[in-house]
């Protein structure tokens, strides 16, 4: 797995861009190491970081993401659904997780206009998301922090996706 650093007040962490085609599935597998966690305080806390997933355009309009946030008991990270469906954002809890384990998962866009993100034999799914067809040319991302606030001290995930 490749680590990534979100380096403390930073947003992003650094990678080279890497576009797809025709992309319909991505096989995750993820490790927060415990400096992910970090107590929610303020409202801008609960915002939902990004993980991976891919874009169509422009990421605020169409992308299909999941995203983590620290979970309310120390050492463990909420992850959701986080998508722009024509602009409009949709998020839905899925999993939590323990920091310093590792994860997979599966992000499959359907044939019927519908996303999931699947694990440990549990598939979550959200209907009607874009269009009919999914496009074929788009670009991958990778692990954002915020909303607003940026990384209140370093953060470190270990990352694999294919």
């Amino acid at each position: 797995m490749t680590t990534y650093t979100l380096a403390k007040g930073t947003h992003y962490s650094l990678h080279l861009p890497k576009f797809c085609y025709n992309r319909k599935e991505l096989d995750v597998k993820v490790r927060f190491h415990k400096t992910c966690w970090f107590p929610l305080i303020t409202q801008d806390n609960y915002a939902i970081n990004k993980l991976v997933g891919w874009s169509f355009g422009y990421h605020h309009k169409n992308s299909f993401r999941c995203g983590w946030r620290p979970a309310g008991k120390e050492g463990y990270i909420d992850l959701f659904f986080y998508v722009y469906n024509n602009g409009e954002r949709f998020e839905k809890f899925f999993a939590t997780v323990q920091c310093g384990n590792t994860y997979g998962f599966k992000m499959k866009w359907h044939l019927e206009g519908c996303i999931s993100i699947g694990a440990s034999g549990k598939e979550v799914l959200i209907g009607g998301i874009f269009f009919r067809k999914a496009p074929k040319l788009g670009y991958h991302l990778f692990p954002y922090f915020g909303g607003k606030n940026t990384t209140p001290h370093d953060m470190k995930i270990d990352l694999d996706f294919k």
